[in-house]
């Protein structure tokens, strides 16, 4: 068996949180034996039957809910305005939590005033463009006039009048031809420049429009309402182990808060990487609320993670998901995030070695004992729990059931502890 660390042993007095968390403990089940046998005439080595049990510790979840999660918005972060009661209950339409909307406002704002400035120097473009488009036709029509006049001009034959001016009408013509071809030109190119521009104007409104919408989207998207009836549940934050409170700053997609369908409760617990051997689908689980420990139900181990998640706010350990489907949902006092204490059992061992755990010194790698009389002894440990260590006869031929026992105390340096040492 794979004995636990010193530090699952120290965790081993915590109080569970919220959060599932295993307890790397086991509980006993002895026939024929009780405490005050351990007690009676000094602590020693007495024999009897045991059977461990690994104790995990997980909350009730609901595995279909509704759930309330921070939109998506310009700064991507929002901060938590109002929100109902925990636990109270809501009906459809109603809103379970706002954000603060400042910021956003104050965009929608400086969006409008951009869209309606753009839109006056829209309508100004559009306005100096017929008014440019009037002057360059005014400028076209002039010099085809010219032109015509030019080619008249121009159409006298020579010998009719002087060679001088029928050259000087010829050199007229041509530069009234350069004028006309001139004042197209400039007209196509100044009208082209204008429509580019009015066109990228308004690209620029519809951008500013879509924004704008985008924005009162958003704005309506900061107060979430329920679709669903059902009493209201804040979110825990997977970081500092926390409910989510009003006046938090949190990110977009980050849920919030839900309303669980109550009928799809099930136990969520978590389990180390070293103990996940002790455990498959299909084992029984007896399960009890830590707020009425006096109440049990019976459940069954439905699904195990296929990978371990480290879970920050545990340390550096990785855990594996165990989901626990139970016989029967108490409505009456069940609640999601409630804990849950949740016990599968694991070997039996008949007629075995029970050792008081007090008297055992675990060094890190082993569990140590002292006879009355003699020197300190390693031994092959079963199991234990909070009062018994359980060891085989065969497997420890130098204990014997009756043996006084004594406090270990420091262990002196053998060829058996160094060699322990070395391993570490």
């Amino acid at each position: 068996m794979i004995l636990p660390s010193p530090e699952s042993r120290r965790r081993r007095g915590r109080t569970p949180a919220l959060g599932a968390i295993v307890l790397a403990a086991f509980s006993l089940f002895l026939t024929g034996n009780d405490r005050s046998q351990l007690d009676a005439n000094g602590p020693r080595v007495t024999k009897g039957n045991f059977r461990s049990t690994l104790v995990l510790t997980g909350t009730l979840e609901s595995l279909q809910s509704e759930q309330f999660i921070v939109p998506l918005v310009e700064s991507w972060r929002v901060q938590i305005k109002w929100m109902v009661k925990e636990g109270e209950s809501v009906k459809p339409g109603d809103p379970v939590v706002r954000f603060d909307t400042a910021n956003l406002a104050s965009d929608i704002e400086t969006t409008q005033d951009s869209l309606r400035n753009k839109r006056e120097e829209n309508v100004q473009k559009e306005a100096d463009d017929k008014h440019q488009r009037f002057e360059l036709d005014v400028e076209v029509r002039k010099a085809e006039n010219d032109n015509r006049q030019k080619e008249i001009d121009a159409a006298i034959p020579p010998g009719i009048e002087s060679k001088l001016e029928y050259e000087r009408k010829q050199l007229e013509k041509k530069r009234s031809d350069f004028s006309l071809e001139s004042a197209r030109t400039n007209r196509i190119v100044k009208l082209a420049e204008s429509e580019s521009q009015i066109k990228t104007l308004e690209i620029e409104v519809q951008d500013l429009e879509a924004k704008l919408d985008r924005l009162k989207n958003n704005l309506s998207a900061l107060t979430l309402t329920t679709k669903t009836a059902g009493a209201v549940l804040y979110a825990v934050d997977d970081w500092s182990g926390r409910k989510v409170q009003v006046g938090d700053t949190v990110t977009s997609t980050f849920k919030v808060a839900q309303i669980p369908d109550m009928s799809s409760l099930e136990v969520q617990a978590w389990i180390s990487e070293t103990h996940i051997q002790h455990i498959k689908v299909g084992d029984s689980v007896d399960l009890s609320l830590d707020a009425y420990p006096d109440r049990h139900y019976r459940g069954v181990i439905r699904e195990i993670s296929k990978s371990a998640e480290a879970l920050r706010r545990w340390g550096r350990s990785h855990y594996f998901k165990v989901q626990v489907k139970m016989e029967k949902i108490d409505l009456e006092i069940m609640k999601p995030g409630m804990s849950v204490k949740c016990e599968v059992q694991d070997a039996r061992y008949d007629d075995v070695l029970l050792v008081p755990l007090e008297m055992t010194l675990f060094d890190g790698q082993s569990f140590w004992i002292r006879p009355a009389r003699g020197e300190p002894l390693k031994l092959k440990a079963l199991g234990f729990n909070e009062f018994l260590l359980a060891a085989g006869a065969g497997e420890n031929p130098a204990v014997k059931a009756g043996m006084a026992l004594a406090p270990v105390g420091v262990l002196k340096e053998t060829p058996e502890t160094k060699a322990d040492e070395t391993k570490k």
